[in-house]
């Protein structure tokens, strides 16, 4: 069997805060103590409702625009 549990109101937010100061997923998986997995799942479940905040200078599109200028 599986030692299962669900992330904690006070885990995800923490994984909110972290992801905008720039940290990486399993570096928030290894502060919070879960898998990157974890993280990973919780942090696309929060994009696809786009309950995250669209933080200029980041991702594929800002990145082709440097490169246009």
């Amino acid at each position: 069997m599986s030692s299962r549990r669900e992330t904690t109101e006070s885990e995800r937010l923490l994984v909110v805060k972290w992801s905008k100061e720039d940290k990486s997923l399993r570096e928030i998986a290894s502060l919070i103590d879960v898998t990157h997995g974890c993280v990973q799942k919780y942090y696309r479940s929060i994009k696809k409702l786009d309950l995250w905040p669209n933080i200029h200078g980041r991702g594929l599109h800002s990145k082709m625009q440097r490169q246009l200028q």
